[in-house]
């Protein structure tokens, strides 16, 4: 794999050099000289020579370790030779860029700038939902909550989605007054196309398989041929029609353990995430010149048109 992306970087730099119409500008020699210690070096010392130009021990073993652990592992002294090599050519390019003055292009600065801008606010919020992770006693308070919810009991249901809740409303009274019509009322109304051509028949399912909206009102289901009221979710509302359980067993704490942990920190890491945006919101409120936010829209340029191929 890595010898696929070294010799990928060497064909790719050979292309943006071949594809210049102008020489390089003050740009070294093109051979690299590779140094390639038996020891730690030194922070100040001088790893690969590049002409005029060079790569320090503690720079080179920077760029280096972001390469993953697996694959540093794995490397031949033959394979870290091309890697290295491929960091100094990446080097003599930008010094090159740099003697043209592309460090000060605009275009660049406001790449350079945008990016800046998203590493802080994803730093930010990686900082916000820095949480601890729950404690075993939380993890089993939470399971002794409701142990029947890790049960590897399965129920069967049918199902109508519709995108207006009047809609769902109406089909409700009529799957009540009809219920043996339920099958025919999900092949003409719903909108779930894989589940319409059987009759709006899900099949069996167990717990964590459904959004949980529509899996609190499901399993609170007993009695075949039982209606649901209508249910609301991301992607619709949604009339339920009960068809059988199957029995099962509830599982230990420590089958589920590690799950319901997950499932508890990411809980908390959510919550102090809606937080921390919340407080911004209530310092700052957010004030929106619906006028002036639609000169700015009308005013975009016009996306290119889509592609032919």
């Amino acid at each position: 794999m890595l010898d696929r992306f070294a010799l990928g970087c060497g064909v790719l730099l050979g292309m943006m050099l071949a594809g210049c119409d102008r020489p390089p500008a003050n740009l070294p020699a093109p051979v690299a000289t590779v140094t390639l210690a038996g020891e730690v070096a030194a922070a100040g010392e001088v790893a690969v020579r590049m002409g005029a130009t060079s790569l320090g021990a503690a720079e080179l073993g920077r760029r280096l370790a972001a390469l993953p652990a697996r694959q540093r592992r794995e490397m031949t002294p033959e394979q870290w030779r091309r890697l290295i090599e491929n960091v100094a050519l990446e080097e003599m390019i930008f010094v090159d860029g740099v003697a043209l003055g592309l460090d000060r292009d605009p275009t660049i600065e406001r790449q350079v700038e945008s990016l800046r801008r998203r590493l802080i606010v994803q730093r930010r919020l990686a900082d916000a939902r820095d949480q601890p992770a729950p404690s075993p006693d939380e993890v089993r308070a939470e399971y002794e909550k409701d142990p029947d919810r890790h049960s590897t009991a399965r129920i069967r249901l049918r199902h109508i989605l519709v995108k207006d809740k009047k809609e769902a409303a109406r089909l409700r009274q009529e799957a009540l007054a009809n219920p043996e019509k339920f099958a025919d009322l999900a092949r003409s109304h719903s909108t779930d196309p894989s589940s319409a051509r059987r009759g709006g028949d899900l099949g069996f399912f167990g717990r964590g398989r459904m959004v949980p909206e529509f899996e609190v009102v499901a399993f609170a289901m007993q009695n075949p041929g039982e209606i649901s009221e209508v249910v609301a979710t991301p992607y619709g509302f949604h009339v339920l029609q009960f068809v059988e359980r199957r029995a099962g067993e509830v599982r230990p704490l420590a089958e589920v353990e590690p799950q319901l942990r997950e499932m508890l920190h990411d809980r908390r890491r959510n919550a102090a995430t809606e937080s921390y945006m919340k407080g911004l919101r209530e310092v700052s409120p957010i004030e929106i010149d619906d006028a002036v936010a639609q000169l700015v829209i009308d005013g975009l340029p016009e996306p290119p048109p889509p592609s032919s191929h």
